[in-house]
Parts: structure tokens; sequence; C-alpha cells
């Protein structure tokens, strides 16, 4: 075989691409979406092709205080968590009145999906067109969180001599997201729905389908994040659209594509689906917690320890503890990883040694460990904290080698994991985002598509 750069007598590659392709938006459901908690968007126009994969949500929101509706002033500090996403509980995406993907406690899996996959440089550049922005130092939003600097006279010198050092309980973040919100400012987020939904991450046309989103608002204590001596707040949505493409084919691609879809096309997706799920409160000892039974492919887990008890002037919703003793999987009765995660503590205190084998395996899962191009957005530092409260400890379960005779038969996931004593007496609980591997088939036949799940 030739290298490419010697076949000099082969016509240049022309590609076919749509004729013409407009983004139509389309309006929720709802007459009113101000203080609604489902919202409720459909695409009805069965006769277009469409790519889902380039859709995305238009969200304009604003804080306003929770007692009254009236708007903050410039003193007050209150902003969203983490991203716009986390406005949400639940999202459902159906084709044909089908429920073809759900998405349990969107507010934590599509944060830990975002922490995970985001680089640095998404994270600080396209994500803060979702309104993201991760949470740094001791992830509060108190007077020490929002201090970028600290200043201290020198000993020994004149009265004007600072000695001005980088503050590390900073959380650039919640500064960063604040100063968009403040005084009630109206904000945008444009959020991609293929971060939402793992179906409309495939890079494919659909026609002859009806598509709705069904969007469920989570609890003020979920999204919201002020400082104590600001007045408790809601969000007031002032508009919910989706944007989609309506995508116009040339004339010989459409009289093919028609062709085949009258003679029974189908049209695989195969896509990445996140659920998250919560146990009652760990006990002392190790605590078994049975996460779900299911007929899914599940390929990884990502466990986090939270206090149960959640404020909007508390950062416990985005805190993920690292005073945990020991943790484990345990997939059909198969323990995961063959030897268990522990040595996480060094006594009573957090940042054990064995810490650095979980964060080691986090960044293999995340095919990040020889990336020197990009990374995760967690350093080592962020993943331990400051303090055991104060950390974004993520422990990856990866069961993508998983034995072939469990193909075909219901998965039974189980989460082993020991808390410290000093988590125990605070009430803390354990969540798992489950990622699961999902098959969808469009069967096309005539004028009418069906639409299958496995």
């Amino acid at each position: 075989m030739l290298s490419e750069e010697y076949k000099i007598d082969e016509p240049s590659v022309s590609l076919i691409t749509a004729n013409e392709e407009n983004m139509v938006e389309i309006k929720t459901d709802n007459n009113v979406v101000t203080n609604d908690q489902v919202f409720r968007l459909s695409l009805k126009d069965q006769s277009a092709y469409t790519n889902l994969s380039k859709s995305y949500l238009e969200l304009q929101f604003s804080l306003v205080k929770e007692a009254d509706g009236s708007a903050y002033n410039a003193n007050d500090r209150i902003t969203l968590r983490k991203g716009a996403l986390s406005l949400f509980t639940r999202a459902v995406l159906r084709i044909n009145q089908n429920v073809v993907e759900t998405c349990e406690d969107v507010a934590l899996s599509k944060t830990l999906q975002s922490l995970l996959l985001f680089s640095q440089d998404y994270s600080s550049s396209a994500a803060t067109n979702q309104f993201w922005s991760k949470d740094t130092g001791n992830l509060g939003s108190d007077a020490d969180a929002t201090r970028a600097y600290n200043h201290d006279a020198v000993a020994g010198q004149a009265a004007n001599a600072l000695d001005i050092v980088e503050n590390p309980d900073y959380n650039k973040g919640f500064v960063e997201r604040e100063a968009r919100t403040r005084s009630s400012a109206v904000v945008s987020a444009y959020i991609p729905v293929a971060h939402l939904f793992g179906f409309c991450s495939v890079n494919k046309l659909i026609s002859n389908q009806e598509v709705s989103i069904e969007l469920t608002r989570s609890q003020s204590a979920q999204h919201i994040h002020r400082l104590t001596a600001t007045a408790a707040g809601k969000v007031d949505v002032g508009k919910l659209s989706w944007w989609v493409p309506n995508v116009l084919p040339k004339a010989s691609v459409d009289l093919a594509l028609k062709s085949q879809m009258s003679s029974g096309l189908q049209s695989e997706f195969s896509y990445y689906n996140w659920n998250a799920y919560t146990s009652p409160n760990l006990n002392a000892g190790e605590n078994t917690f049975k996460v779900l039974t299911t007929s899914e492919d599940v390929q990884y887990a990502f466990v986090v320890m939270r206090n149960t008890a959640k404020a909007q002037n508390s950062a416990s919703e985005h805190t993920y503890r690292s005073d945990i003793q020991s943790c484990e999987s345990r997939l059909n009765g198969r323990n995961f990883p063959s030897r268990r995660f522990d040595q996480l503590m060094n006594g009573v205190n957090s940042n054990g040694v064995g810490v650095s084998r979980v964060y080691s395996e986090l960044l293999r899962h995340m095919n990040k460990s020889n990336n020197y191009a990009d990374g995760i957005q967690l350093s080592y530092n962020d993943f331990v904290g400051a303090t055991a409260t104060t950390a974004q400890m993520i422990i990856p379960f990866d069961f993508t080698n998983k034995p072939d005779n469990f193909a075909g038969s219901p998965t039974n996931l189980e989460i082993l994991i020991t808390p410290s004593a000093v988590a125990v007496t605070d009430n803390v609980q354990c969540s798992v985002v489950v990622v699961s591997k999902r098959t969808a088939m469009l069967s096309y036949s005539g004028n009418k598509a069906t639409i299958s799940v496995a």
C-alpha cells in the first residue's frame, strides 16, 4: 500500500453534506415557566430530518428572595451550585411516547460527569456557557472562600509592608458564578443535550420521530449556594427552550434516505447512561449498600460520601468527604477491584497512603493517566481536600472487563464502604453514580418509525 502522499493520481474527496441546516427553537409546553416544577419540550415535526447531537437547551434564569420574590442587592452573595444542570433532579427522553433514557439525580450525576470528563481547558472556556465553574479551596461561600489572597503585616517591617499570598480557602467557582447572578441579574446558559442524554451524543440523523424532553426541578438546597447572611433564595426561570437543527439534505441524498427508510431501515444508537443513587445513613463499621438490580450492562460506578443534611448555606451537597477507611464494590457476587481500596486514612486523619492508588485508578478509568494534553479537573489536592469535609474524593470502579457469563443475566451491584467514626457522627450517606451501556434501535417502515431499547 502506498502512503497518502504518493497517491498523486487520486481525485480529491468531496463530502456530501446537507444542502441547508437551520436551528429551530422549540419552546416549553408550559404556559408559564417561572416557578414550575416540571418542564416539557416536544419536537413534533415528524417530516423533518434532525440531528439531536447538535441540539442544545437554552435556559434563562435569575435568583430572587424566597420569601417575597424581590431582588437581591449588590452585597448579597448567592448563586447556583456547579452548573445550570444542578437545577434539575430528573430528566427523561422519550421518542414516540416511549422512554429511551432516564437520568436520576441529574444534579449529582452530571456534576460528577463534568468533573471527570471536562478537561481544564474545556472547563474554563466552553463549559462556562453552561454556567459551569469548578469549586475550589474550602468549597464554601463564606468570607474566607471569597477572598483570593491573604495579606498580613510582615514582622519587623514598616507598617505598610504586607506579605501577600494566595488564600488556600478561595472558592474560585463560587466567586465566578456569583458574579454573574449578582443583584438578581438574568443569566443565560446553553446546555448541549448530548451532555444530558447519552442517546443524543450519537451523531446520526433521525426522521419521522416525535421526541420529547421532561425535566423535573431539584430541591433548592441541591442547586442554590449562598452566604449565611444572605436571605434564602429561589430560582425564577424566565425561559427554557430547545434548539434543534432542521436538516435539509441534497435531493439525491434525501431520495436515498427515504428509499432506505421505506425498505425497513434499522438505525442503531449505542451510548452511555449516567444515573445516581443514594443510600440511607451509614452506620459504624462496614456498610453494604445494594445499589440496584438491572438488566443493563453496567460499565462503571463512581462512589462519593456526603453529609445527609443539605442547606443553601452549606457546601454539603457538593462536598465528597475523604474520611473513608475502605471501599469496594460487588457485581453479581464478585468483588471489584480484586484488592479493596484500603488504607485511605492515616489514623483518625484522611489522606492515608492508599488514597494515591484511588486517584491513579480514577485517572486510568477516564483514560487520562498517560494523557499529557489535558487530564481531569481534579488535582490530587482537590481530591483529598485540606480537610476531610472539604474534599472531592470520587472512588472509581471499572466493570468493563467483567466475565463473559455476566452477559444476559440481571446485574446486582453493591457497594461496601466503611466510614470514619467522625463521619458516622456527622450523619453521612453513600451516593453512587452508575454508568451503563445501552443500545437503542430505530426501525423505519414506510411513514412510521418505532424504537426499542436494550
